[in-house]
């Protein structure tokens, strides 16, 4: 996969690029296609991914056999939770916080890239909900895509055996040579995330 669009991006637009910048593509072409043969799809995980031009939308959804939704909402806003359940930033720090709602920051960095994003996280009681929103994003570093915009949130639904849990995350990024490698990657990442979140949820209930 890596190399069939790697043949489609050599002829024109990488002319007079740095060499250490077509090392870098390299890269994040190989590991985009690593991280499609690890996804493996369950039976209650169902997502769909819809992008139009520089936009995307992901909507995931997914089953818990419980019946309390004030434990299920509890996991999905704390702070301590969301640290154990994002495992890609290399740090996650509590800025401030109030009475229903904090600001945390995520910093990424690795050889080529450094990246902190402040994120909005409010707890919407009546909805039974969690909504996130970038307020801030510093991008250093390779020439990756910049993200203009990232909001989402989770829902909590009751059905007949128990309680869904509705991850929803949009976003828009400037357009760029590796738009389509980076959706890639964000549909991957955001369909793992959803595994994670269920495996996590459940070693909890399960206590």
């Amino acid at each position: 996969m890596a190399a069939h669009v790697l043949g489609h991006l050599i002829p024109v637009r990488w002319f007079g690029m740095h060499p250490l910048i077509i090392v870098a593509i390299v890269i994040l072409l190989l590991w985009s296609g690593s991280i499609h043969s690890e996804v493996v799809a369950a039976d209650d995980i169902h997502h769909k991914f819809i992008q139009s031009g520089n936009h995307y939308m992901f909507y995931g959804t997914t089953s818990f056999a419980t019946s309390d939704p004030n434990c299920l909402i509890h996991i999905l806003y704390d702070f301590q939770h969301l640290r154990k359940i994002n495992i890609l930033p290399d740090s996650i720090v509590l800025l401030r916080k109030g009475e229903y709602w904090y600001e945390v920051a995520y910093h990424y960095r690795n050889l080529f890239f450094e990246s902190r994003a402040t994120y909005r996280r409010a707890w919407e009681q009546a909805e039974r909900r969690v909504t996130f929103e970038m307020v801030r994003c510093e991008q250093r570093g390779l020439h990756l895509p910049k993200i203009v915009s990232s909001t989402g949130y989770y829902e909590i639904k009751a059905e007949e055996e128990g309680l869904g849990v509705i991850y929803f995350e949009e976003g828009e990024v400037a357009d760029h040579l590796l738009k389509e490698i980076y959706f890639q990657w964000v549909e991957k990442e955001a369909f793992k995330f959803l595994h994670r979140l269920k495996d996590y949820v459940l070693s909890l209930i399960h206590i």
